[in-house]
């Protein structure tokens, strides 16, 4: 059976080292990373005139014109790359769809009809590791 496996967690708590060593023991896997899409907001930031900010809590502009819709782009780029392929790999926080009931309901319906199902890997990090590597990248 397909699968798109989630690779999710907080910022800075290791979903990227994770993610890639997967991806890497893994044949025939789709890896996809839901920051290749910050070039994309960083233009959609400039062209609205906001200041660059993804913080969940500190911008409004983000959460209500860009967040949701890096979801679902790199969802639908998953959807399409597992007509492709047997697996899908996606390496972003997915923070507040992973607890949403109905998203979980939905996206599993969804990838029935492609003969896929759904694996969730949380990373579990110490807060205080996740903190510390939030404030040395400044992030």
């Amino acid at each position: 059976m397909k699968k798109l496996i989630l690779v999710t967690s907080p910022p800075a708590c290791g979903k990227t080292f994770i993610s890639k060593q997967l991806a890497k023991a893994l044949n025939h896997v789709v890896y996809l990373d839901k920051d290749t899409l910050i070039p994309l907001s960083k233009q959609i930031f400039a062209v609205a005139h906001q200041p660059y900010d993804r913080g969940r809590l500190s911008s409004i502009f983000f959460e209500k014109y860009i967040r949701d819709l890096e979801y679902r782009v790199v969802l639908d780029l998953a959807m399409e790359a597992l007509e492709y392929d047997d697996i899908v790999l996606i390496n972003a926080p997915f923070t507040q769809e992973i607890r949403d009931l109905d998203y979980i309901t939905t996206l599993r319906a969804e990838l029935k009809k492609k003969q896929a199902e759904l694996v969730v890997i949380w990373v579990d990090t110490n807060p205080e590791v996740c903190h510390q590597r939030m404030i040395d990248r400044a992030s």
